[in-house]
């Protein structure tokens, strides 16, 4: 009560003070108007493991899961990237049939989602495993039954990451990897030739293979988007909450952002392509507790959207 009492003394005065005063007309906006944000400018992103059924059966990614839908609805979520590690890594995980499929989109379409990014594996520990006529089917199914709601395809995650790729039968480096993507992605647009895709999902601020991807892709008329993660933090493991919080205020990080956008994105639309942070946090492994889930962790993501 004194709280409001206070308050309405304030307004009181306020009024009473202005009321002598020439009016004034206060418009607020920016001075120039600057190229309007897209509707699906923030998205979330998981990994392809969430669409698999737990061992009851049931979907995370389903049209019933009322929290999940309604914090896509609270949070405007727009746009929503399926891929990560799990899309290809363990190989003995299991890739999504059709019935998973059918549950994300009913997912999307209930949450209000309006484009969606599924991804394919890449990584072949064995020849037998026949992964590009395999993406080719499922991606037939996804373009004959949601293709209204598909933003693009992408294959693979993080392929510069040596760990990754020295476990394929193929992929040594960034050359080898190219070739091996364009193999994949000539099976799917001979299924699906209007088929478009976003790559290459590098790691971490890895400018090179980005750079590098979109350069030798950008006359090839089927990417949709250049794709990059970002984690400035590094690992959030072991980190304490306090040496979090300073770095997530810090003035440094917000000179790295600008050094990737140079080093990263400048190129990347001078080859006439767009580019999306596809994965992004301040720190990977979970964040720094203390830090990263404080409004603290809130002020970072704004400077970093922006």
């Amino acid at each position: 009560m004194k709280l409001f009492a206070g308050l309405a003394i304030c307004c009181a005065l306020l009024t009473t003070a202005g009321w002598a005063q020439s009016p004034v007309t206060i418009t607020l906006g920016p001075r120039v108007a600057g190229p309007a944000i897209p509707e699906d400018f923030i998205g979330m992103s998981f990994g392809m493991k969430a669409l698999l059924p737990s061992g009851s059966g049931g979907h995370f990614f389903a049209a019933t899961n009322r929290p999940l839908v309604m914090l896509f609805q609270n949070l405007g979520i727009k746009h929503l990237r399926l891929g990560g590690t799990t899309v290809e890594w363990p190989p003995t995980l299991g890739i999504p049939g059709k019935g998973d499929i059918d549950s994300l989109f009913a997912f999307v379409h209930a949450a209000g989602v309006n484009k969606v990014i599924y991804s394919f594996p890449l990584l072949e520990s064995a020849p037998e495993l026949h992964y590009a006529a395999t993406n080719a089917a499922i991606a037939k199914y996804i373009w004959q039954h949601y293709q209204p709601l598909l933003d693009c395809f992408a294959i693979g995650n993080e392929p510069d990451r040596k760990k990754i790729y020295a476990r394929d039968i193929v992929i040594t480096n960034c050359v080898s990897y190219l070739r091996k993507w364009e193999q994949f992605a000539s099976a799917i647009t001979s299924a699906i030739p209007a088929a478009a895709f976003a790559g290459p999902d590098a790691g971490s601020g890895n400018i090179y293979w980005t750079t590098r991807f979109a350069q030798a892709e950008k006359t090839s008329g089927c990417i949709r988007i250049i794709t990059e993660h970002f984690y400035v933090g590094g690992a959030g493991r072991g980190v304490a909450a306090r040496q979090g919080l300073q770095a997530l205020l810090s003035p440094a990080w917000i000179a790295a952002n600008q050094r990737l956008y140079d080093k990263m994105a400048a190129p990347v639309l001078a080859n006439g392509l767009p580019y999306r942070f596809t994965e992004a946090n301040d720190h990977y492994s979970g964040g720094v507790p203390g830090a990263s889930d404080t409004f603290a962790g809130a002020l970072w993501a704004l400077d970093f959207l922006h």
